[in-house]
């Protein structure tokens, strides 16, 4: 059995719970490490979904949340998760806060509807 009060503990009867961005984080990080990368993967997503109502937006540890999310997915061949995460992009500008705890990389591809020599 799991012996970390933070991931194991009901709610007391006050309805004390810490369900925080960084709370999510802190126990996907556990999953993983104690191997339940499949936990690990629905937690960075309940961390991402948590961070980005607590700030307006995402935040850097909502970004690194989502990005651990997407790499599990792929890991774990779940590719419905995987496109889940894909779609929480939206096209566009995006303004990006970064703590620089962590490196990424950014690909921008241009899409037309027809050449441009057209």
């Amino acid at each position: 059995m799991l012996e970390d009060k933070d991931a194991n503990s009901s709610p007391s009867q006050n309805n004390e719970f810490d369900s925080s961005c960084a709370a999510y984080l802190r126990r996907a990080v556990k999953a993983c490490a104690a191997g339940d990368e499949e936990l690990g993967l629905h937690l960075y997503l309940a961390a991402y979904e948590k961070g980005t109502r607590e700030n307006g937006g995402a935040d850097a540890d909502a970004a690194f949340a989502l990005r651990k999310a997407w790499v599990l997915a792929v890991k774990l061949k779940e590719r419905s998760l995987a496109e889940y995460i894909f779609e929480k992009l939206a096209p566009g500008e995006h303004e990006v806060s970064w703590g620089h705890g962590f490196g990424f990389d950014v690909t921008v591809y241009e899409e037309r509807s027809e050449p441009p020599w057209s």
